[in-house]
């Protein structure tokens, strides 16, 4: 095997273009300038800009130019939206945080797209992009979010370096920003764009995790879920806000026997929740040669799982029940986007049109009535027209 220079670049840091130059005639090559692409991702030794992380924006956007679907569905759209469009980005979430300026490209695209097909003519967009990026049993249509997404991939970063892979990238990550600590106790500042990413998504990673005690050094006392089912601050809200050692881990309490220092004297309420929380801690049991074990809690197996991360997040109340029968009917996908529409009142009638400012009346062609949408698909199927000679059945 040999090296195409051809197709070869050098890259420099840290000296001058003309040593620079001098390097590349060297080697025969073109002399490289950041940001580089690897694997397709770009790379550079300072701060990515907005405009160079918009790549995928861009993918997406030229994926529709070669496309001839202007006779699609909406349910053959939808297909092509979840399984091409939306899928381009994901490589890309999974490393860098996306701006909002990138991710309302994507919303704006695939809006349009579904909307409109590939055409240059312009079509109403009767529901926004936030209700159609909603799971189906919630009552939307299920195509993914992007930010909820983003913040799902890069989560599982951090549940690799808690549960402690030893690939050579995440022993880099653990000796440069946690040593023997959790991701939920790092405090560093100044870190990469990369980890910054990671701490965006650390909120909702929290919400998912829960901790199988060892030695304790990786747990915090009070944040992190380890005895019981939430967290020390939740179950006992007077004595968290009174004590000093908030951000202490499981061991250091443990090495001062539990004693914790509270800035006051304890109530009738506050003594009540310092006696439970004393026979709690009589029951600990620590293993100082093992580690603290990271379980995830969203999935029966423990194991992370980006797909139970998202759903979780989007998880919006009470399922729809009607609209969750609605989707196992055997029906063909554009009927069935059809009767979500008509459920939603968002069909293109007389009386939505003239809401969004559309040319022509408002008014039924056949009676002159509103056409709304009980007119137009129950009235006019059920009775006879009066002064138009016609009967639907």
């Amino acid at each position: 095997m040999k090296i195409n220079y051809n197709k070869s670049e050098v890259f420099t840091i840290g000296i001058s273009e003309v040593d620079s130059e001098r390097i590349a005639d060297a080697f025969n090559c073109k002399l490289g300038h950041f940001p580089m692409k690897y694997l397709g991702l770009p790379i550079s030794y300072k701060r990515l800009s907005k405009e160079e992380l918009s790549s995928s924006a861009g993918k997406v956007e030229k994926r529709l130019e070669v496309w001839k679907c202007n006779q699609l569905s909406h349910g053959g759209r939808s297909i092509l939206i979840n399984s091409s469009l939306t899928s381009i980005p994901m490589y890309t979430m999974g490393f860098y945080w996306l701006h909002e300026g990138t991710q309302k490209r994507l919303d704006t695209t695939r809006g349009r797209f579904f909307w409109e097909g590939v055409g240059n003519k312009k079509k109403y967009h009767m529901i926004k992009w936030e209700t159609l990026a909603v799971p189906k049993e919630f009552g939307g249509i299920g195509f993914v979010d992007t930010r909820a997404m983003n913040k799902a991939l890069l989560a599982k970063w951090i549940y690799k370096l808690d549960r402690g892979d030893n690939t050579l990238a995440l022993e880099v990550l653990r000796k440069k920003y946690l040593g023997n600590n959790s991701f939920c106790q790092s405090k560093q500042k100044c870190t990469s764009q990369f980890w910054q990413g990671l701490e965006k998504a650390k909120e909702w990673y929290e919400r998912g995790i829960k901790w199988k005690l060892g030695n304790g050094r990786k747990i915090r006392f009070w944040h992190d879920v380890w005895l019981g089912e939430c967290s020390l601050k939740i179950r006992y809200p007077r004595l968290f806000r009174i004590c000093r050692q908030q951000d202490w881990s499981v061991a250091d309490l443990r090495e001062v026997e539990w004693d914790l220092d509270l800035r006051r004297r304890l109530g009738i309420e506050e003594v009540a929740e310092w006696n439970e929380l004393q026979e709690a801690l009589d029951l600990v049991e620590f293993s100082e040669e093992v580690d603290d074990v990271v379980i995830w809690a969203l999935e029966p197996s423990g194991n992370f799982s980006a797909k139970s991360l998202y759903r979780f997040m989007k998880t919006s109340g009470e399922v729809d029940i009607r609209m969750t029968n609605l989707w196992k009917m055997k029906l063909p996908l554009k009927i069935k986007i059809f009767l979500w529409m008509l459920w939603h009142d968002r069909v293109q009638t007389g009386e939505q049109l003239k809401i969004r400012k559309g040319k022509g009346s408002e008014r039924c062609k056949y009676c002159g009535k509103l056409e709304t949408r009980s007119h137009l698909f129950f009235n006019l199927t059920s009775l006879k027209l009066s002064g138009c000679g016609l009967e639907l059945v």
